[in-house]
């Protein structure tokens, strides 16, 4: 017969015990027991020492790339975690314009940074949120980016280029006002 480590170990832990079990994990089996009894008290040890091995959540994601832009325009922006327990991760990624978000982008290396190109589809400020989730499905906080997708300076520049080339010739005094900005 095998033995469950941690319940063997709470019944075998006497000195004078022919058959101490000096830790939890240790399967006693006696010489006549069959291979196949002793490979499923195995199996059945190892998930149970598995299930009571904790499993901490990966630290929440920093994002960085340009604060600043335009609408339409792809920029690059980098996203990264570390897992405390070493296990590969998954990004949960909300552009925060109304853009699909990218659902579960992995697995990756703990520590390993991701890349990932976009270009705005709305203006104003925006908030970029990830989460990461380890292979064991233990999810990280939310980590933040805000960046600015300006509202007036495309319009403005359209607005100045169309007075700038239509009416310089016929008043002087607004080319050098409008140089000014």
């Amino acid at each position: 017969m095998a033995y469950l480590g941690m319940w063997y170990q709470d019944r075998h832990n006497t000195t004078d015990d022919p058959y101490r079990c000096w830790e939890a994990g240790f399967i006693h089996v006696r010489d006549n027991i069959a291979l196949s009894d002793a490979i499923e008290a195995t199996i059945i040890t190892i998930r149970e020492v598995i299930k009571s091995i904790p499993n901490f959540p990966p630290i929440k994601p920093t994002i960085n790339g340009p604060k600043y832009g335009n609408v339409g325009i792809e920029y690059p922006y980098t996203f990264v975690t570390t897992d405390p327990d070493g296990d590969d991760v998954f990004y949960w990624i909300d552009w925060g314009d109304g853009s699909p978000v990218v659902e579960w982008n992995g697995p990756y290396e703990s520590g390993q940074v991701l890349t990932i190109n976009h270009a705005f589809l709305t203006e104003g400020k925006i908030n970029i949120s990830a989460q990461a989730k380890d292979v064991l499905k233990r999810e990280s906080e939310w980590g933040y980016f805000e960046v600015e997708m300006p509202r007036t300076s495309f319009r403005f520049n359209n607005l100045k280029n169309v007075i700038f080339n239509r009416f310089t010739g016929i008043f002087p005094i607004i080319k050098i006002l409008l140089q000014q900005f």
